[in-house]
């Protein structure tokens, strides 16, 4: 039976190395484990080598000394011949036997650098793709810009992961990696479909319309950041409510209009469909926790822990004329009547992702200040600095373009 994905015929090559483990008396044992060190780069197993070559060269060592009578033609003493059955014993044997034990997590670990290595050599070709405008999408063109050590990935992946009901922040940089994500059996019909998709001009104005956003952040970031110092400086209680920061408020506003633009221009169906297949895709689920711990959480605290729910509906209440005002600049008025529908359905469903942060406040709270110590200087500042700070990166570009991704690969992977 295959241990790894790549077959029986796959592993039986590469375990030619336990061959050596049969050879009389272990003379070659010691070379199957120098071999499988190096291919797998385990240190363990150059230990072991090292040790088997240890018992052959005391068997030649023991065989090589001389005993009583040798001379004379007599029979080494038993006392000196169980010593030395003892070493080629061990020299064979075990040998043998740890290689046997030792080739599942061996053949694992050589399926797993080759992924790596490909991955590698899948990140290096779109990177050159994109460097000299030869790659056929935007999505892919948008996603190679952020390597997996980037701090938006970074921060993405922290806000997200600690929310138990959040996906975890997996990496990829291509449509092809959103297709594996969702299905990590899709043949490769799929993924050139799903790439075909990713073509399309409703993906383009995605990726154009999340991009805005953090654009349009670097203004409102700086206001709202300088304003929650000065405040902490003055030691004034900090009040995080939609009313206190109207600024702040304004910016949420235009990210959840943000969403609703996404789940409208990528997802076919109704409205209420629409808003069922943004949050299927786990892109689409990441971007609803980012928005709820990220633009609600950190900046209107108050809001939160008072709050029985309503919370977009709020929001949107206090500064949705402030927002589709902006929000319109650089989306379009047309895709407003839509956008406030959208919203509607949205907001019920975020209200109660909104309860579930809600829920786990404190550790994420704990978690950010932690994480993020350069961002908070004390406890009653945290919220708003740290939401500034995280507005100066560009975050919406990245889950903008992995929502599309994954909007492109539902599409493929369900036939839409």
């Amino acid at each position: 039976m295959a241990v790894t994905k790549k077959g029986l015929g796959w592993e039986l090559l590469q375990s030619w190395h336990i061959l050596l483990t049969l050879v009389p008396m272990g003379l070659t044992g010691w070379l199957a484990f120098l071999y499988q060190s190096l291919r797998a780069r385990k240190i363990k197993w150059f230990l072991a080598a090292a040790v088997y070559l240890a018992f052959v060269a005391g068997f030649f060592y023991l065989s090589e000394q001389p005993y009583p009578g040798q001379a004379e033609g007599a029979d080494r003493p038993d006392h000196l011949t169980w010593p030395i059955l003892g070493l080629v014993a061990a020299a064979w044997i075990i040998p043998i036997v740890h290689a046997l034990i030792s080739r599942k997590e061996y053949l694992l670990i050589l399926e797993a650098r080759g992924e790596a290595s490909a991955q590698k050599g899948d990140l290096l070709r779109a990177e050159i793709q994109s460097k000299y405008k030869v790659s056929d999408n935007k999505i892919d063109d948008t996603l190679v810009q952020f390597k997996e050590d980037d701090l938006s990935v970074k921060v993405c992946r922290l806000i997200c992961n600690t929310f138990p009901f959040s996906p975890d922040f997996d990496y990829y940089f291509s449509v092809e990696g959103a297709v594996k994500r969702l299905d990590a059996s899709a043949d490769a019909a799929t993924i050139a479909k799903a790439k075909e998709f990713a073509k399309g001009d409703d993906m383009v104005r995605a990726v154009k319309v999340a991009s805005a956003v953090d654009i349009a952040d670097g203004g409102l970031g700086v206001f709202t950041g300088l304003k929650n110092a000065y405040d902490h400086i003055k030691k004034k209680e900090g009040i995080r409510t939609f009313e206190a920061d109207p600024q702040q408020a304004a910016d949420a506003g235009i990210k959840a209009m943000t969403i609703a633009y996404l789940i409208g221009d990528l997802f076919p169906g109704s409205i209420p469909e629409k808003v069922q297949r943004f949050f299927e895709t786990r892109a689409g689920q990441e971007l609803a926790v980012y928005f709820a711990g990220a633009e609600i959480a950190l900046p209107f605290t108050d809001n939160l822990l008072e709050g029985a729910g309503n919370w977009i509906g709020q929001l949107l209440d206090k500064q949705g004329d402030t927002a589709e005002k902006k929000f319109a600049e650089f989306a379009g008025q047309g895709s407003i009547s839509e956008v406030r529908q959208i919203l509607q359905t949205f907001g019920d469903t975020m209200d109660r992702t909104l309860v579930q942060v809600k829920g786990y406040l404190d550790p994420f709270m704990d978690r950010i200040q932690g994480s993020l110590p350069g961002i908070m200087n004390a406890a009653d500042s945290v919220t708003g600095g740290a939401a500034t700070a995280l507005d100066m990166l560009p975050i919406w570009k990245l889950l903008g373009s992995r929502v599309a991704a994954e909007a492109c690969a539902l599409r493929a992977i369900r036939g839409w």
